[in-house]
């Protein structure tokens, strides 16, 4: 890669026509800028610039060069400002509301790696329903809105959407954690554990468990996540949840999660709101890239 300094030479020489005037700009000496330019149609074996008496004249290989040059100036210093950006940002907040399996695996994780470079900013998580997220983030009580199938509404903005469809969830050592996919029928015979009826997937699990003509009884129900994640690590049972409910527990090999297949299913979307045409500060803007970072993976 050119050295910096090289392509701010390159460049002046260009827009001033002379190694003098550039020299003058630069504030350095013109046998300086000269021996630069020098070396440098050295090392690349072409001449740069036509050196006529009254200035210097890019060649066609210069004007290529220089605009390759200038894209990278610009680049440069589009990265400069980004990274005073965050240097200076020494305070603000950023306030989401979100469901509980998220708050307790992915979020966490994400505002833990925010908090460690971000370290003045104030983070507020707040956890509550479908209902609760829309009401917060409309009526500007939360920057943010993180849930599943959030209904559309004309005072939202969707930022991100993730298809996050249900699977079993199960204990390293459980007889079907090798499986690479699995039927609602290959469930039976195993304890359940599933959401009560005050969440969406409760719906979900138990049209597909009666599809496969399973009787609907689990032995274990709950509306917290975490809940059925321990009782799913503890064990035989089955829980039902998405990829990020439990993204962590999977990644720390405490939990596996196999894909469920029903086409009959209805899509499980998780969904990144905001407020329409709410103007979001800094410290809210890099959270969502810290958060996408980990959504995505």
């Amino acid at each position: 890669m050119l050295h910096g300094r090289l392509l701010n030479y390159l460049d002046e020489v260009a827009r001033a026509g002379s190694i003098r005037k550039a020299a003058e700009r630069l504030n350095v000496s013109p046998t300086a800028v000269n021996r630069q330019i020098l070396q440098l149609e050295e090392m690349l074996d072409v001449q740069l610039f036509q050196r006529l008496p009254r200035g210097m004249k890019l060649t066609a290989a210069g004007e290529a060069l220089l605009s390759h040059v200038r894209q990278t100036l610009r680049d440069y210093r589009a990265l400069e400002s980004r990274l005073e950006d965050m240097r200076e940002m020494r305070g603000g907040e950023v306030r989401l509301v979100t469901m509980n399996g998220l708050a307790s695996g992915l979020v966490a994780a994400a505002v833990r790696d925010f908090a460690a470079r971000f370290a003045r900013v104030r983070i507020e998580c707040g956890v509550t329903f479908i209902s609760g997220i829309i009401r917060a983030v409309i009526e500007g009580e939360a920057d943010l809105g993180l849930g599943y199938n959030l209904p559309d509404d004309p005072q939202l903005a969707v930022l991100d959407r993730y298809d996050a469809p249900l699977g079993a969830v199960v204990a390293p050592d459980h007889p079907l954690a090798r499986a690479e996919k699995l039927r609602p029928g290959d469930c039976a015979g195993y304890p359940l554990v599933l959401a009560d009826e005050t969440m969406v997937m409760h719906r979900t699990i138990r049209d597909a468990l009666l599809r496969a003509n399973l009787s609907f009884r689990p032995q274990f129900q709950s509306n917290s996540i975490d809940f059925m994640r321990e009782i799913a690590a503890a064990g035989e049972a089955i829980a039902f949840l998405s990829a990020f409910d439990v993204a962590m527990d999977v990644a720390e090999g405490r939990l596996i999660h196999v894909p469920l297949l029903d086409p009959a299913m209805r899509p499980n979307v998780l969904m990144l709101v905001t407020r329409r045409a709410r103007v979001q500060e800094r410290p809210t803007l890099q959270f969502v890239e810290t958060l996408r970072g980990y959504l995505a993976e």
